[in-house]
């Protein structure tokens, strides 16, 4: 049984890699065709300042940083999502009563949470 659900997962954890992958892929040709179009459409003067490889490194680098940092973000936001819905659809199987009564406590932590995180922030400085 173990055998089987450790290959189901591997197998999603494939797909879902392959998707992210891709989607990287077409937000980074995107940005990198956006920034490209900005440029030509640049007047003459703004290439007199500018050296061609520092204009040139600014596409890479820069649509990389922003293309890594959106994938990576979403990435982990759905990740995060999907397991506290299997989460929850597995505590309602168990025992749906105990899951409402930890559901009960569990909200006003996260409106809590970031009030007491800002209220101790400037006791530590």
């Amino acid at each position: 049984m173990w055998v089987i659900v450790l290959v189901v997962g591997s197998l999603f954890a494939g797909i879902r890699d392959f998707m992210y992958a891709i989607s990287s892929e077409k937000i980074g040709v995107s940005l990198r065709e956006r920034f490209f179009e900005t440029i030509v459409k640049k007047d003459t003067s703004f290439f007199d300042d500018r050296k061609v490889g520092d204009i040139l490194s600014r596409l890479t680098s820069d649509t990389q940083i922003v293309q890594s940092g959106l994938t990576t973000n979403v990435a982990m936001f759905l990740k995060s999502l999907f397991v506290i819905v299997a989460i929850f659809i597995i505590l309602f199987i168990y025992n749906w009563k105990n899951t409402l009564i930890s559901i009960a406590l569990l909200t006003p932590m996260f409106f809590v949470m970031p009030i007491w995180a800002r209220l101790t922030q400037f006791t530590q400085k």
